[in-house]
């Protein structure tokens, strides 16, 4: 599959990659609409910003290195559920809220993910 790759300020890529595998806890979305992001924008004219994860090592919740892929806002159908999701079934339409936390900081407590450390 191509993606949007990030490597750093101004070096945006598209790339062939891997298609990511379906695992515990994760779907699989067919895209329907998917946009760039304001925070694309400053990553790719300001580089990494406050909320990044560092690019010296893996992302603290996905083990994830770098680069990244950008374009992270976007709608589409469930195709495949992976083991443990609850309340998602596969033809499900879905709008994807891009965050990854863990819900232990103050903000994440409250259920304000989008405040999370």
């Amino acid at each position: 599959m191509k993606a949007a790759m990030y490597y750093g300020k101004e070096d945006i890529r598209i790339e062939e990659i891997q298609e990511p595998q379906v695992r515990s806890g994760i779907v699989k979305i067919v895209p329907a609409f998917n946009d760039i992001c304001g925070s694309d924008v400053h990553f790719f004219h300001e580089g990494p910003m406050a909320q990044a994860p560092s690019f010296n090592g893996p992302h603290p919740l996905s083990g994830d290195m770098p680069s990244i892929i950008l374009c992270h806002e976007l709608s589409g159908i469930v195709q495949v559920v992976g083991e443990g999701v609850q309340d998602i079934a596969a033809v499900d339409h879905v709008v994807v809220e891009p965050l990854m936390v863990d819900g232990t900081c103050p903000a994440g407590l409250k259920g304000k993910h989008n405040l999370c450390e």
